[in-house]
């Protein structure tokens, strides 16, 4: 097969969630529009009426299709939990407010659109400059207005006095909440939660235990809420150098919990009273505390780390055709209560939810380039992983978690673009790690004697077969900055990778790697074929960015610049 066959062949590969992904990173990134903001904010409240009539068969499509289905992805299951358990508690409440007689069915659906009007309000006015007007009126008085008239007997003016009432009670309960002063020669005391913690293991657990190591060598005091591990786990929080308060959780994983939102994050506030809150990637927890953290008026810093609005394509159906325009929602009505955002993939600044957000700054994660060095070059570990010991052909590595959401399942086709069957064979491939697309690809390889598939490779071993291997190379585009580039670079490893997301932020042409064009199997083969002859003299250049941008103290440092512009920004939004 020639290799505009493959790039042919590879279209029938592609499921609608592939096709969907394609187009929101190749096609120019949206700017907010308040049009746009409008239909869909509008849309889902028109859809959420007319779902109600069917709120039993909604709840078994969206909290039960995802654990019957084999998804791939703990992001879909966790998504799909999150999005039908929004819709279990909000629907299922109204109809138990209605059937006891608390308040009339017209009461709760007339003030809940004047809530999402007055959400809608605050988003846009906020986006648009009037931030002032935004936080302090629409969505700090007018839409708890709203809301407590929906779901209460009152009339509008006692609805009104309970508000003022609440307000004043959480603007009390805010001060006991945070530091009495802003930190002097001592430090800042930094709050992080989410569900990036051991036993979890992953690129976000590495990163953020890392922050918390480079927090406490620089003298700041770091607490952690979250609902993984126990005290004394490997790789966990304490052993980082942080204290820890627990709270309840839901296994989804035998691994990975997903933190309850609820009262004992206050709690948490309490106890520890922080300067500000990073918020470690979107999760249910996080998404939902983020808005009690603004109302208390502690400084918050929105870490992503992931992209869910790319995600959610791979949800099951209905989910999966609504997620990213669900998503965007979400994002606009919630972000602006962060008062700063670290962005893993700095294109993602360009979407229409960090539209008129006063601070959002890319963000460098950092690598241990002590465990990735070229100096672990090894020739029986590259005759290993070369198919039939051919170490005369360069190899060329991926290494990933093998799930649809990955583009993985694109992989053999893009291999045989490279190496066409009956053509000299330019390379040998090793394909490192597992999941649920594993099996589909070694099926689609059975035969070639030009792939290796080892299964899950870790630490030394891990290390060592970076530094051996000659490329690396990623069909992937659902990522933001992965790990596995920098960890790359900083083995000496050229990287091959698409031209969308975080990639062209850490690679460039020529110097460190190449690019092509978004699942374009004919331009990966042109990539790879070029970068080849360009490896041994790319190898140093790679090195030397790992040193020079991608480590662990300053990727820490960028954190508390982050930190420091926040709490000395003035116009940084605050609950009046």
């Amino acid at each position: 097969m020639t290799s505009a066959a493959a790039a042919e062949s590879i279209k029938s590969l592609f499921s609608l969630a592939d096709q969907r992904i394609i187009k929101m990173v190749v096609d120019p990134k949206p700017r907010y529009s308040l049009l746009a903001s409008a239909g869909i904010f509008f849309t889902f409240s028109a859809v959420a009426l007319t779902a109600a009539a069917a709120l039993p068969l909604l709840l078994v499509a969206c909290l039960v299709v995802s654990y019957l289905e084999d998804m791939g992805t703990s992001a879909s299951v966790i998504i799909s939990t999150f999005m039908g358990g929004i819709y279990a508690v909000v629907i299922g409440s109204g109809y138990g407010l209605v059937a006891s007689g608390w308040v009339p069915w017209e009461k709760l659906v007339g003030s809940g659109l004047l809530f999402v009007c007055a959400l809608f309000a605050a988003t846009g006015a906020y986006r648009l400059g009037a931030r002032r007007l935004a936080l302090s009126v629409l969505l700090g008085t007018c839409a708890p207005w709203a809301l407590f008239h929906a779901v209460t007997p009152l009339d509008p003016i006692r609805a009104l006095a309970l508000t003022i009432a609440c307000k004043v009670f959480v603007k009390a309960l805010g001060a006991a909440c945070q530091a009495p002063a802003k930190p002097d020669g001592t430090g800042m005391r930094v709050l992080l939660t989410g569900d990036s913690f051991a036993p979890k293991l992953d690129g976000p657990m590495l990163i953020t235990g890392n922050v918390i190591r480079g927090l406490v060598a620089l003298g700041h005091s770091v607490h952690v809420y979250c609902s993984n591990g126990h005290p004394g786990i490997a790789y966990g929080p304490e052993l980082a150098g942080a204290t820890v308060t627990r709270g309840p959780g839901v296994e989804v994983f035998p691994t990975h919990r997903i933190t309850i939102p609820g009262p004992w994050f206050v709690w948490s506030l309490l106890k520890f009273r922080p300067h500000i809150i990073q918020f470690i990637d979107l999760n249910p927890h996080n998404l939902l505390t983020l808005p009690v953290a603004w109302l208390l008026g502690v400084p918050c810093v929105l870490t992503h780390l992931s992209r869910i609005d790319l995600y959610s394509s791979y949800s099951p159906m209905p989910i999966g055709y609504i997620g990213p325009s669900l998503m965007r929602l979400i994002l606009e009505a919630t972000t602006m209560c962060a008062s700063g955002h670290l962005l893993g993939d700095p294109s993602q600044a360009a979407q229409p939810w960090f539209h008129g957000l006063p601070i959002v700054r890319g963000w460098d994660w950092g690598i241990d380039t002590v465990l990735f060095h070229p100096k672990k070059a090894d020739k029986k570990v590259k005759a290993q992983y070369c198919n039939g010991g051919r170490t005369d052909l360069p190899l060329v590595l991926f290494v990933g978690r093998m799930a649809p959401e990955k583009q993985v399942e694109l992989l053999p086709a893009m291999i045989e673009a490279v190496n066409p069957p009956g053509q000299k064979p330019v390379c040998r491939f090793a394909l490192i790690g597992g999941g649920p697309s594993a099996e589909f690809i070694r099926g689609a390889t059975a035969g070639r004697d030009d792939v290796v598939m080892p299964g899950v490779v870790r630490g030394e071993d891990l290390a060592k077969c970076f530094a051996s291997a000659d490329l690396f190379f990623t069909p992937t585009v659902t990522g933001t900055m992965d790990l596995v580039f920098l960890e790359s670079m900083a083995s000496g490893l050229p990287v091959v990778g698409p031209r969308a997301v975080a990639v062209p932020h850490v690679v460039t042409d020529g110097v460190n790697g190449q690019l092509y064009e978004v699942c374009d199997a004919a331009d990966a083969a042109r990539a790879i074929r070029a970068a080849l002859p360009l490896a041994g003299k790319m190898k140093k250049r790679c090195r030397e960015i790992a040193e020079e941008r991608f480590t662990y103290a300053a990727m820490v440092q960028r954190c508390v610049d982050v930190y420091g512009t926040v709490l000395g920004e003035e116009t940084a939004p605050k609950q009046e």
